[in-house]
Formats: structure tokens, C-alpha cells, sequence
């Protein structure tokens, strides 16, 4: 459950995100702020094609409303 396809984004994008922010903290802890286990629930089936992993899912959703929030709030 919750196998990566390809490189890790955050190992291979590290250089590009500031050191300190909000975005490199949720990269750094994704796994242990949004374990696997956190949406075995949804993911019930190991049939058909490998979705991404939830924790990606998770951290994608609070990245663009951080986004969003930042563009609203200037």
C-alpha cells in the first residue's frame, strides 16, 4: 500500500524548494503526517492500475490551498 512509481518528487526537487517553508516541512514529514495506514480504508482494492499514494494526495490538497491562501491574502 502506498508504493512509490518513480522517483521520490521531494529527492529529486529538493534544490527548488526553500529550506525552511511550509512546502519543504510537509515534504520532509509527509510520511508521518499522512501514514498509508491513515487511507487503507479507501484504497480497499489491489486491483487494476496503482493509484498515487494517499500521502501524496494529502499533501498535494494542502499545498495548493496554501497556495491559494497566499494569493488571496496579498
Amino acid at each position: 500500500m502506498g508504493e512509490m512509481v518513480g522517483p521520490d518528487v521531494w529527492e529529486t526537487c529538493r534544490d527548488l524548494i526553500p529550506a525552511g517553508s511550509v512546502f519543504a516541512f510537509l515534504a520532509e514529514l509527509r510520511g508521518e503526517l499522512f501514514p498509508a495506514e491513515m487511507f487503507a480504508n479507501l484504497y480497499p482494492s489491489a486491483n487494476g492500475r496503482p493509484s498515487m499514494p494517499p500521502q501524496i494526495l494529502a499533501f498535494t490538497s494542502i499545498a495548493c490551498t496554501l497556495i491559494c491562501y497566499r494569493r488571496l491574502t496579498k
